[in-house]
């Protein structure tokens, strides 16, 4: 069973990587973007049906979300997320331990290797 701060990470992820800030994504599933941050800090459990609907409005499947959380597992044991990035729905700087930082890490890490993969095949 994936935990809360990981199921949070990686939404925070796939979120910034679809283009979204907090804001855009919670009036687009109905929530309020102090839930949505509730729900990516991993200070609250997020239901099955709540997490369909949010990964619904991002734009990726629950295989894929299932993927993203297991780079974060694994990311959390191997990093302590020094870097910063700018959120680019929000344009600030991220804490580093900021959730959607390294989740957003962990997904540019991703797409990088898969277009290496592609490009060398």
């Amino acid at each position: 069973m994936v935990s809360d701060e990981i199921t949070g990470m990686a939404l925070a992820g796939a979120r910034v990587a679809a283009g979204f800030d907090q804001r855009t994504l919670a009036a687009k599933a109905g929530y309020s973007p102090a839930q949505v941050s509730r729900y990516e800090q991993g200070r609250v459990h997020i239901r099955p049906r709540t997490l369909h609907r949010l990964l619904v409005e991002i734009g990726i499947t629950a295989e894929e979300f299932d993927g993203l959380c297991r780079l974060c597992e694994r990311a959390k044991r191997r990093r302590n997320g020094e870097l910063l990035f700018r959120d680019a729905g929000e344009g600030k700087v991220a804490e580093p331990s900021d959730p959607a930082q390294r989740a957003a890490e962990l997904l540019a890490q991703a797409l990088q290797a898969m277009v290496q993969k592609v490009t060398l095949s």
